[in-house]
């Protein structure tokens, strides 16, 4: 059922709100062998009786599930919420499209853990303009959500796990071919702020404390990413990722989406490690136009069996010659589109190992 609101005594109710029991609530799909439908399995229905099913197959072209905004304007949106439920462990971008004489594509990054509902809530300021070789530009570089004509879900293994050229490390891809399932229930954008959110308690540019129910990062392959709220090693909600320390085959770990470091020069979050880990963490620059930019990068060692506080100079991190090449040869800080972490640690000691690692409130902070 869709739900719009008429006027200001409605001012609480959803804007838009599907349940998907009387049918497809006008959702479609762009692509090849794509489709959608409602399906009644209890076991693919997180409340009442129906929920959305996106069919697709990956590796066939790019398939997309797309709700029109045919009758509904999301000018007054705050929250967009859902379940969300794969058949594989994915990433999930959620693209918000403006007019096309007007605007561009947003984007938010969602991790949808294999196999399970996913909560998934969203504020405007978690969706970030794609600047890709194939995205329109956006005149006033701003999301205007009066002017969105339409709500997408892509499943972002269609894209990135294929074999990419200025990868400096041979990075875990694990396969997404073949027939995939997404299922949609709930769906809902609300005129109110979301009570779940990146609350800040400390100083600093916070990037992320993991306090939304769901992750806004992805990884490659080799790597069970989820959202520890159980407190940990860290004792506080944070990223948890499990994976193996394989000589050749490195896990990559990454946050999509624009950073804005300002005058801040120090990257801080804590850390665990069940073993001792050689980590290589990254800041990407956006590079309008190309899928990749120039990366910077700094080594450091995390010991096994303690958590721990770091504070990383931003003057450290250094140009990967095995990337792309920046023109002005500088870090900017106020063009970051991805932090990353990579594992390399089997590439020093040559051994295979497990190891489980714990990220936690991550910021960029200032200090004499």
């Amino acid at each position: 059922m869709l739900l719009v609101a008429c006027n200001a005594a409605l001012a609480s109710s959803p804007i838009v709100s599907q349940d998907f029991e009387g049918g497809e609530s006008g959702w479609i799909t762009m692509g090849t062998a794509a489709s959608v439908h409602t399906t009644h399995d209890p076991a693919n229905v997180k409340g009442g009786k129906a929920s959305l099913q996106f069919d697709y197959t990956a590796g066939k072209g790019m398939s997309i599930a797309v709700f029109p905004l045919r009758d509904v304007s999301l000018a007054g949106m705050k929250t967009l919420r859902f379940w969300l439920k794969t058949e594989s462990a994915t990433a999930i971008a959620v693209l918000l499209s403006e007019k096309d004489d007007m605007g561009g594509r947003y984007s938010s990054i969602v991790w949808s853990p294999k196999g399970q509902w996913q909560h998934v809530e969203l504020t405007p300021s978690d969706f970030h303009l794609a600047e890709g070789p194939n995205d329109p530009k956006d005149a006033d570089g701003k999301l205007d959500l009066d002017q969105l004509t339409a709500v997408s879900l892509i499943d972002l293994s269609q894209m990135l796990n294929t074999d990419k050229d200025g990868e400096s490390a041979p990075i875990w891809r694990d396969s997404h071919s073949g027939a995939q399932k997404l299922w949609i229930d709930d769906f809902e954008a609300l005129d109110t702020a979301s009570a779940a959110g990146p609350v800040s308690k400390a100083d600093g540019t916070l990037i992320d404390n993991f306090g939304r129910p769901q992750l806004a990062w992805l990884t490659l392959g080799g790597v069970d990413l989820t959202l520890d709220e159980s407190g940990g090693p860290l004792k506080q909600r944070a990223m948890k990722a499990s994976y193996q320390q394989t000589e050749g085959r490195f896990v990559l770990i990454t946050r999509p989406g624009r950073l804005a470091l300002g005058k801040a020069n120090r990257l801080a979050f804590d850390i665990a490690s069940d073993a001792p880990a050689h980590l290589v963490i990254s800041l990407e620059e956006l590079a309008p136009g190309a899928d990749q930019g120039p990366r910077y990068n700094v080594d450091i060692d995390v010991p096994g069996g303690k958590s721990d506080h770091r504070e990383l100079d931003l003057a450290a991190f250094q140009l990967d010659e095995n990337g792309l090449k920046d023109s002005n040869g500088k870090l900017d800080l106020d063009r970051i589109k991805a932090l990353s972490i990579v594992d390399v640690t089997a590439a020093y000691t040559q051994e295979t190992a497990k190891n489980t690692l714990w990220i936690g409130d991550i910021r960029a902070v200032s200090r004499p």
